[in-house]
Order: C-alpha cells, then structure tokens, then sequence
C-alpha cells in the first residue's frame, strides 16, 4: 500500500459527484434534483429570475457600462441610482477596482464616469 491515500467519506463523495456526475447525467438524460453518497446528499433547485426590461441607450457609453458594470450589476440597478456627479461616479469606480476588484481598466475611467453622467442626464 506503498503511496496509497486515504480519504474520508466527504471526499470521496466529491470526488463521485465531480468524476461521476456528468457521466451519470449522460446516461439518465436530465440532472437528479438530488445525489447522495457517503452520508452526504446534494440537492439542487431551480430559481427563475425576473426578465431584464431596462436596458442601456445604444451606442459606445452603454457599451462602456455594459462591459465594465453588469458582470455585477443588472441595467435596472444602475439606471436607479441616486443622482451622483462626475466626483462620485469616480469615486464609486474607485471602490469597485480597490475594495471588489472589478476589472476596469484605469485609462477608461473618464469616458465611463461620462456615460454614467449622462445617462442621468437623460433622466426625465
């Protein structure tokens, strides 16, 4: 038994799903809403989110929003922000890269803060 390791039940249980449960899957057709093994059972549910209705104005800023903003943020959170001008935009962008570590990158700062800007501007 030379080399050989011994794992507990958890382990080997996450090991059977990992391995096992695409194969398991492909052979049943659709995913179990749960697996059991070793003592432990995995159960899944499904979440039906609402249909995203806001959306961003065409054109470069939204695009800029979008690719820089909605990995985190859905369009109807960011289209229902408080009033903010361009100094706290900055900063909100600021904390986004320090604190949550999106990755927008420094040199599009400016044209972002202008289209957050300006689509409260657009505000009726």
């Amino acid at each position: 038994m030379s080399g050989a390791r011994r794992f507990g039940p958890a382990a080997l249980a996450i090991a059977a799903f990992a391995l096992g449960g695409a194969a398991l899957a492909a052979q049943r057709g659709p995913a179990a809403k749960s697996v059991s093994g070793g003592g432990i059972t995995l159960s899944s549910t499904t979440l039906s989110l609402p249909e995203e209705k806001a959306a961003f104005p065409a054109g470069a800023a939204g695009e800029l929003i979008t690719n820089n903003c909605t990995a985190c943020h859905s369009a109807e959170m960011i289209l229902n922000q408080p009033l903010l001008g361009a100094d706290k935009w900055k900063a909100e962008i600021d904390k986004m890269r320090g604190t949550y570590h999106a990755q927008i990158a420094p040199e599009d700062d400016a044209a972002l803060v202008a289209a957050l800007t300006g689509l409260q501007a657009a505000r009726p």
